[in-house]
This record gives structure tokens, C-alpha cells and sequence, in this order.
């Protein structure tokens, strides 16, 4: 019996035509599409209307995708009712705000899309992604799925400490602030009081929870200073040490693999431990854990380690934590001395792949055996790629056109669904990728996106 499952994809305005491309790509391609119910979270009920209108210039009126299309306050509003936070308005501003197309905006508009997935649309799993992506060739969404729940592996990566023994600060940054929400103020939740002071006490004098806050900013910039300085000290052994049950590794980056699947009792455990720690509605919890620390600015909070490290704290039984950064370099590290000679991309770069994130920007005619390699090692169906070119610049050109080359070479499902990255209009145009395309027929919707 199929599994209930999902896709839910944020997107707004500049994004709909190569949303509306996935989407033809999917049916072409995905031969049981109609198992899958499909959701597109817009920001305002104008936008779902222009899409829509997108939709149908583009599709054919047969299409038999189980779509939906939400804008996002429709779906705060129904699964978050007694919040007082203006989605359209977060009161979180230290420099970095951006509005709709902020990190904190997009992160909390993929949350409440996988919440709506999961208990609105009833999905079992649901993978959140953005409006860039494409299905590449014939495959079944159903294998995709049971692949996952056969084996829940979260990918990530980890460079360990530098020579210094400090690990990346900005990193540690996004992990602090992404924790917070789920963890509570103090020391990490070690401590659960309730409902957190924000100023003090009803006499007017400090909380404990007030002071343990500011305590943690001080840590944090002493966390900045002494990174800048080469020193570790005693703040990386304190960080070291409360991490050490809730992050795989101190430096960990846990938005690697970019198939972010989402199933229906960790997600909800995870939003209960939020509301829980804060004694407030989702939303607010968020944005309030985020706005009472001056190091959480907007751009700080991501969705995917927050989750993520849930996970590895709380249900790791369940889930299989995997080293993207071993598994790539147990692959390419015997031939290093060649391919730092023979390999222009690593001869430019002069280091090997670190993880799945950028893995395909390495690919080139010297490391093709071994990036097929490592997939028939690894055979997962998720990857990133946005065909540049050997300077690795942004929107420039691989008119080499070698992602379809490994993409042809590999099983079916294997490196089958694009995401987290546009394809260029070229590639659907130049004589020279348009001779490696399976049919001349290909989906294309003509867009304004520049590759990353």
C-alpha cells in the first residue's frame, strides 16, 4: 500500500515560473506523481492567485498533480491561532532584516508548511524544500520515501577543529540560535522554570533566567573575540561540553544533504519541546526565544539544524547520523596528489569535496569516476547542482554540460531530484547540454533565476 507522503515547497513571486517548471518536471517523470500530495506556500493570497495563473499558462489542464496552494498567514492562522506575532511583521530587527526574504521569514514559512503537510493534508513523511528544483529522469516517489523511512539517515558535515583548535564561529552561531528555540533559555534547558521572565521580576530586579541569558550573549562574543584571536580557552571546552549530547560534533553543519524529510511524531515532539520550554504558541516561542538574545538575529535561526540537532538529542535511536565529510573523503583521499594535478576545479581550489552542499561543483572530466563512485557507494536521490562553470562564479556556465552526463550513468532514483538550485535557462538551449537531454521535449519554463 503507498505510503502517504509529501512535498511541500515555499516560494514567492520571482520563483514561480521555475516552481511551475518542478512541477512539470515531476509529472513527466515521477511515474507515480499522483501518490504524492504536492503543497506550495505562498506569502499573501495575491501571490497563490499569480502563481496559480502561472500554473495554468504553463501546464496542461489535464495535469493530475495533487496540488495545493496556501498562502502562509491562511496556514498560521489555522494551525497557530492564539499567536500574537505578524507573521508579515517579525519583530526580530539587528541588522540583518530582510522582511519576506529574510532566513527567519522562509525558515518559519517551511516550518508551518511541513506542520500543514503532516496534519492538515495528513502526509505520514513530508520533504520541505524551495521552489528550485527538478526531476531529472523516470522514477518512483514512493522508493524515494521508503528509501528514507527504510533507512532515516541525516547526512552532515563535519570539518572538526582547525589547526588551532577552534571550530567555525558562525556556525556555531546558526547551531546556539537554532537550538535555542527547542532547548529553552539558561544553560541550554537544563533547567525548566516555566515560563521565562523577559525583564524581571514583578519588584522590578533581575530573573535567574534574565541573568543566565545574558550570561550566554557574553559567551557567545567571547566565542567571536577568541576565534578572531586563535584562542580556544575555557568557552570552547564549555561549548564542547554542552553539545556533546545534542550535536553530532561541536563545528557540525547540519544542512548538508538537501532531502529534508519531515515525519509526523518527531515533528511534533519537536514543536511540543518549543512551546514547552517557552509556555507559549509556536510562533511566538520562536521569535521570542530569538529576539531575547542579542547574538539571534534574523539571519541566525535555520529550520533544518534545529530539527536536526531535536533529533540527535532526543530520538537518535531512530534516526542514523552519517559523516557526509568521512564518506566523501573515503573516496577521494587516495587519489589526492592526482587529482590536486590533474583535476582544474581542485587544483584551484586546492582541497577536496567537504560534504554533499557543494559536492557537485568538483565535478569535472578527472573526478567523474569518482563522484560515481561514491553514489554507487551511497545511492541517494537528492542532489544539488547549478551547472557553473570551472571559475565557479555565480551564473556562470559548465557548457560541458557535465551534470547530465553522471546523472544519465546513474541507476534510476539515483541523483534523480535536483534541489536547493535552479537550472539555468541554458541548459535547455545550448546545442551542446540540449544533445545530452533525454528527449528535445524536456519541461522548461523560461525564468529569472541566477544560479548561486
Amino acid at each position: 500500500m503507498p505510503t502517504q507522503i509529501g512535498i511541500a515547497q515555499v516560494t514567492y513571486e520571482r520563483h514561480f515560473s521555475v516552481l511551475a517548471q518542478f512541477l512539470l518536471s515531476f509529472e513527466r517523470n515521477v511515474f507515480d506523481a499522483s501518490s504524492c500530495q504536492l503543497l506550495a506556500v505562498t506569502s499573501s493570497v495575491n501571490e497563490t492567485h499569480t502563481f496559480q495563473r502561472e500554473l495554468r499558462r504553463v501546464s496542461s489542464p489535464e495535469s493530475h498533480l495533487r496540488l495545493q496552494v496556501r498562502d502562509l498567514r491562511h496556514i498560521v492562522h489555522a494551525l497557530d491561532p492564539a499567536s500574537r506575532v505578524d507573521i508579515d511583521r517579525l519583530p526580530i530587527d539587528k541588522g540583518f532584516h530582510h522582511g519576506n526574504h529574510g532566513t527567519l521569514y522562509i525558515c518559519l514559512k517551511k516550518a508551518f508548511a511541513a506542520w500543514y503537510a503532516l496534519d492538515v493534508l495528513g502526509v505520514h513523511t513530508v520533504m520541505v524544500t524551495d521552489s528550485e528544483a527538478y526531476v531529472w529522469k523516470p522514477m518512483s516517489i514512493q522508493e524515494v520515501f521508503m528509501g528514507h523511512r527504510r533507512d532515516p539517515a541525516v547526512w552532515y558535515q563535519d570539518l572538526g577543529p582547525t589547526e588551532k583548535g577552534d571550530h567555525d564561529v558562525g556556525q556555531m552561531r546558526v547551531n546556539f540560535c537554532s537550538m535555542l528555540p527547542w532547548t529553552g533559555a539558561g544553560p541550554w534547558g537544563l533547567t525548566q522554570t516555566g515560563r521565562r521572565g523577559i525583564v524581571g521580576d514583578a519588584d522590578g530586579n533581575q530573573t535567574e533566567e534574565l541573568k543566565r541569558d545574558q550570561a550566554w550573549n557574553r559567551f557567545m562574543l567571547r566565542m567571536r573575540s577568541g576565534s578572531r584571536r586563535g584562542k580556544r580557552g575555557r568557552a570552547w571546552e564549555t561549548w564542547e561540553a554542552l553539545t556533546r549530547e545534542r550535536l553530532p560534533a561541536p563545528g557540525v553543519q547540519l544542512m548538508d544533504y538537501m532531502g529534508f524529510f519531515y515525519s509526523r511524531s518527531s515533528f511534533a515532539a519537536w514543536r511540543s519541546a518549543i512551546t514547552s520550554a517557552w509556555q507559549m504558541p509556536f510562533l511566538d516561542a520562536v521569535v521570542g526565544a530569538l529576539d531575547r538574545m542579542q547574538v539571534c538575529d534574523s539571519d541566525a535561526f535555520w529550520i533544518e539544524p534545529s530539527y536536526y540537532s531535536f533529533l540527535f538529542a532526543e530520538e537518535r535511536r531512530r534516526y542514523r547520523f552519517v559523516n557526509a565529510t568521512a564518506a566523501v573523503r573515503d573516496i577521494f583521499r587516495p587519489a589526492e596528489k592526482e587529482l590536486l594535478q590533474n583535476s582544474p576545479i581542485i587544483k584551484r581550489l586546492k582541497y577536496l569535496p567537504l560534504g554533499l552542499g557543494l559536492f557537485w561543483w568538483f565535478l569535472d572530466n578527472a573526478t567523474f569516476p569518482y563522484l560515481e563512485s561514491f553514489y554507487a557507494q551511497h545511492p541517494l536521490p537528492i542532489f544539488r547542482t547549478d551547472f557553473r562553470g570551472q571559475s565557479l562564479a555565480r551564473g556562470s556556465k559548465d557548457l560541458s554540460c557535465r551534470p547530465l552526463d553522471l546523472i544519465a550513468r546513474l541507476p534510476r532514483n539515483v541523483a534523480s531530484i535536483q534541489l536547493n538550485s535552479a537550472v539555468p535557462n541554458w541548459v535547455f538551449t545550448s546545442p551542446q547540454c540540449r544533445s545530452k537531454l533525454p528527449n528535445a521535449s524536456y519541461p522548461w519554463v523560461k525564468h529569472r533565476v541566477v544560479t548561486r
